[in-house]
């Protein structure tokens, strides 16, 4: 057979080679090392202990004042973040985890995660347990919360 005929795995294996090593190399100079250049694609994850209010003045009046939040699910209008932010900044109180401090579970949309079955997240079926056991958890909707912010 003539040679053009044959694919090219081993000139594209070392084509490939060379351009790893390239982009290793600018990888090294921008970031220092390669571990540093890794970091920026690591799943950093929200925590609710990494925020804080930003005020002091708090209308103590409001809804969601002194009342421990949590929320699961992606957020269609705003980030989490900024999502927990407000809670704080009206005095809220926010979580990681449905406890029996929880007052309201704040549902974002779910069809993101694939390990999600039926439909619920494991803080959602937590919070229906609590409920069930007599505890005063609201599970609400990401429009309700919305409305709530207007109180």
């Amino acid at each position: 057979m003539a040679p053009s005929v044959f694919h090219r795995a081993l000139a594209d294996s070392e084509m490939t080679s060379k351009c790893l090593e390239i982009m290793h190399k600018e990888a090294v100079n921008r970031y220092s090392d390669e571990n540093a250049f890794f970091r920026l694609f690591a799943k950093k994850t929200l925590s609710a202990n990494d925020l804080s209010a930003t005020t002091e003045n708090f209308d103590e009046s409001h809804i969601l004042y002194g009342k421990s939040c949590v929320f699961t699910g992606a957020l269609e209008r705003m980030t989490r973040r900024e999502a927990m932010q407000i809670v704080l900044d009206h005095g809220g109180i926010c979580e990681d985890k449905v406890t029996k401090r929880t007052n309201y579970l704040i549902l974002g949309n779910n069809d993101y995660c694939s390990r999600i079955k039926d439909g619920k997240s494991s803080k959602q079926k937590k919070a229906e347990k609590y409920k069930l056991e007599g505890q005063e958890i609201d599970i609400i909707p990401e429009n309700v919360f919305y409305d709530m912010l207007k109180f």
